[in-house]
């Protein structure tokens, strides 16, 4: 269907609001949206029943379908059943119940309460014992009360139980085997079996109170924190906040049982349980400011399509995050430029206009070996942004730092593919400029593994003959790239591809060696070094065997003339090719893969 941009705008924005609502407040939302528009309602719908719920995969929450709720696909394999067709209503046309846990909190917030869970039962487990211990140091050792065993029996089994119970949970939640959201589920239900063990500890002396009962009592402290401490969706919350408050009156039953059935007057009654309901409603009022609070902070990390799931890193550029697109389940990483590239002299509008340029330069490169760039954009708070494909592996700096230098015939295997990726875009007109190991990922490729990917070609430039005006993307006067790993000409601001050849003979030495090719004290000294210093050769600082030929071809890249490194990234993989020596192959990547990274990364052979 032919859609005009106002229009797909227009469709975009209402599925993306409907995807962060659940059942009825979703159904609702679309009629609100829509009206009487079916052609929009249609459309939404249809982009709704596409989508993959990749929420449900971020946050780990089994969900009761309500009326309007759509089904995330799910495989036969999977834990909770087999797909689910959508799902409006029950065989009698009424609505059906939605569960306590359908409203989503985003994915950050619920993995947070869930880390937070081992701690505060263990904070519940030793303030039981500690309050039970000073209170009969208060009792006996202070007040001078005698001792008797049987009198003290049942407190001490009260606090075994609990401190038992509460070690239990607190070490299913520390293992971490659990799905985030089911951790904060089994938090909901130790809030309510906490709060029955406060209420036994505190109740059994109601009795005695007269007109001074009332108070806040430290059940009260509990309800009112939990839900602060382990945020949850407002009608989860509500439920576990009022059960808990329930506990007081259970409790008082429980001691009334050991007194023949003799009840405190209802006064005490009052004055000792009112308070637990009005601070669990408090805390309902809590969760529900925390939940509104996630979800604009949900919308806050929305760039154009995309939604922002958690960081990974950052870099020259800017930071990257794991994002996700609002129709579509795969993720990506979505790098943020940084604003001062932004803001620099050239204006706004020029810079715009050249990221744009070289976004879709790189987006046309087609090499395997090259990071595929989905998309970019820029957001009305002038923040730029590329999309592109997430790969999970190692980076040649971690892979090192690690697991030490590498074998050269699986150095050799690296460095060709970065030649196949730097070829094709020398070959576009387009110089990396900050090639590095930590810009050299490694991963699994289909079936293939130690599959390398060139990644962050964020400050790529086009070749300029010398003297051609320039047209970089930096501020007049500022180094770009790595110091450590760029070539002399580079630091004049004079890139050209066989700077790249440079900086990939840096980072062959790396792999060899498990150290830079200059040890500097800084940025400045490790300019100057590589501006007037020549190095040494690979072989003499590694326990591995580097052959000559090998030495000579990194040393080659390594040359102050660009004239005299390898003539290009195609001639530099012709002669890694020719290299005499064994051969790094599938089987011996593997072999280590299974080694050292388990076989999640490793293909079956």
């Amino acid at each position: 269907m032919t859609m005009d941009p106002e229009r797909w705008r227009q469709v975009s924005r209402v599925a993306a609001d409907a995807m962060e609502r659940e059942g009825a407040a979703r159904a609702a939302y679309l009629d609100h949206a829509c009206q009487d528009d079916a052609a929009l309602r249609a459309e939404v719908e249809r982009i709704l029943r596409g989508h993959h719920g990749y929420d449900t995969l971020l946050d780990g929450t089994t969900r009761t379908l309500e009326p309007g709720a759509i089904a995330p696909r799910r495989s036969a394999t999977d834990a909770h059943g087999p797909s689910s067709a959508p799902i409006v209503s029950d065989a009698t046309g009424r609505p059906r119940r939605a569960s306590v846990f359908t409203a989503r909190l985003p994915a950050e917030l619920i993995e947070r309460g869930a880390r937070r869970l081992a701690l505060l039962v263990v904070v519940y487990a030793v303030g039981f014992l500690v309050a039970y211990v000073v209170r009969e140091v208060t009792v006996h050792g202070v007040g001078g009360t005698p001792y008797e065993q049987s009198t003290h029996t049942p407190g001490q089994v009260l606090v075994t139980t609990f401190m038992v119970v509460s070690l239990f949970v607190a070490a299913i939640a520390a293992r971490r085997r659990m799905a985030p959201a089911r951790v904060v589920r089994l938090g909901l239900v130790f809030e309510v079996v906490g709060s029955l063990g406060i209420a036994l500890a505190s109740y059994p002396s109601v009795w005695e109170l007269g007109r001074a009962a009332w108070g806040v009592s430290w059940l009260c402290v509990w309800i009112m924190m939990f839900p602060l401490v382990i945020p949850s969706p407002p009608r989860s919350a509500a439920i576990a906040a009022f059960a808990s408050a329930c506990m007081g009156p259970l409790a008082i039953a429980v001691w009334s049982a050991t007194r023949s059935f003799a009840w405190p007057s209802t006064q005490v009654v009052f004055a000792t349980t009112v308070p637990n309901f009005v601070c669990a409603a408090l805390a309902w009022f809590g969760s529900q400011h925390v939940y509104r609070i996630g979800l604009e902070l949900r919308a806050a990390r929305r760039l154009g399509r995309y939604r922002l799931v958690a960081p990974l890193g950052g870099g020259g550029m800017g930071e990257v995050w794991i994002a996700e697109h609002d129709m579509l389940a795969r993720p990506a990483a979505l790098k943020l430029v940084r604003r001062d590239l932004l803001a620099r002299g050239a204006g706004v509008a020029a810079t715009v206009a050249h990221f744009e340029r070289e976004a879709q330069t790189t987006a046309a490169l087609t090499s395997p070996n090259t990071v595929r760039l989905y998309d970019f954009g820029l957001t009305d708070d002038e923040v730029f942004y590329y999309v592109m494909e997430r790969l999970e592996g190692l980076d040649l700096e971690r892979l090192v730092r690690q697991f030490g230098p590498v074998p050269s015939a699986r150095t050799v295997h690296f460095l060709r593919q970065a030649c196949a990726s730097l070829a094709e875009a020398h070959e576009a007109g387009l110089v990396h400029r900050d090639i590095k190991p930590s810009n050299l990922f490694v991963c699994r490729q289909g079936l293939e593994v130690d599959f390398l990917k060139v990644l962050d070609f964020g400050i790529v430039a086009p070749h300029r003959e010398a003297g051609a005006p320039s047209d970089t993307l930096t501020p007049s006067g500022m180094v770009v790239g790595t110091p450590d790993f760029m070539a002399p000409e580079a630091t004049f601001g004079a890139s050209e591809p066989r700077s790249d050849l440079y900086a990939l003979g840096c980072v062959g030495y790396w792999l060899l060696t498990g150290h830079r090719v200059f040890e500097s004290s800084g940025p400045l000294d490790a300019i100057g070094r590589h501006r007037g210093e020549r190095p040494a050769p690979p072989s003499r600082g590694t326990e591995h065997a580097v052959s000559a030929e090998l030495d000579a071809l990194i040393l080659a890249c390594l040359e102050k003339d660009p004239a005299q490194r390898p003539a290009s990234a195609a001639a530099l993989a012709a002669r890694l090719a020719d290299l005499p020596g064994p051969v790094w192959d599938q089987e011996q990547a593997r072999a280590w893969w299974r080694e050292n990274q388990g076989d999640r990364f490793t293909p079956p052979a």
